[in-house]
Parts: structure tokens; C-alpha cells; sequence
């Protein structure tokens, strides 16, 4: 389950369920401040996912979702967003959201390679 040298596996989920799970050719990802394009070996980071369109390649073609706030997780072979469900979270969840998205993330890329990123994007 990781990319490829063409390839970037990307992985979008909340808390409850697993929106897209596949190799890409590339995503655009919106943050708060803007877009990111995501490519096969993009550099380690972790940012604030905001409102706006997610866009990724796919064999199929390109494919769009649009997800509520979250945050970004991509190391050398993965794009993982972990997305709040739309209009379930007070501002005051939040902390209990992070947890819960961090177990989540803990739970789909393993403790190891989550704490490399930590540490990368310290």
C-alpha cells in the first residue's frame, strides 16, 4: 500500500471512514493558505488542511473531492488527510478531534513513520 516512483498513495479519511485510498499521479490539496501540488517524493510536511477543492489523478482520470478542515500528513511515499466530518465539531472538539485524527493516522501509517514526520517537521 505505498506509491510507486510515478506514483503518490494518497489517503483521505475522518474519524469515521476512509474517503479515498489509492495510487495517484498527483493531488492539489487545499490549505489554508492556498493549494499544494502533491507529486511522487514530495519533501516530508504537515500543514492545515482548509475549505476549497481536492483534486488528484487517477488511472480512471482526475477526480475531485471537497473536504471540511484537517490536517496533512506526506512522507516519501504517502498523502494522508485526515479531514474533520463538515459541521459535526465545535472549535471547542477541536483537541478531542486532533487526538482522535492522530490515532486514526497512528492506526493507517503506523507509530514509526508518523514520529519520522514529527521529527522531520520539527
Amino acid at each position: 500500500m505505498t506509491g510507486s516512483g510515478d506514483r503518490v498513495w494518497l489517503l483521505v479519511l475522518t474519524p469515521e471512514q476512509v474517503l479515498f485510498d489509492g495510487s495517484v499521479r498527483w493531488a492539489q490539496i487545499p490549505l489554508e493558505d492556498g493549494f499544494l501540488g502533491v507529486y511522487p517524493e514530495h519533501a516530508p510536511l504537515i500543514a492545515s488542511v482548509g475549505g476549497g477543492t481536492l483534486r488528484y489523478l487517477t488511472e480512471s482520470g482526475e477526480e475531485a473531492l471537497s473536504p471540511g478542515p484537517g490536517v496533512l500528513v506526506i512522507d516519501e511515499t504517502h498523502c494522508v488527510l485526515l479531514l474533520a466530518e463538515p459541521g459535526e465539531r465545535a472549535a471547542e472538539d477541536r483537541e478531542q478531534l486532533v487526538d482522535e485524527m492522530e490515532a486514526a493516522l497512528r492506526e493507517v501509517i503506523g507509530d514509526s513513520v508518523l514520529e519520522s514526520i514529527q521529527e522531520t517537521g520539527e
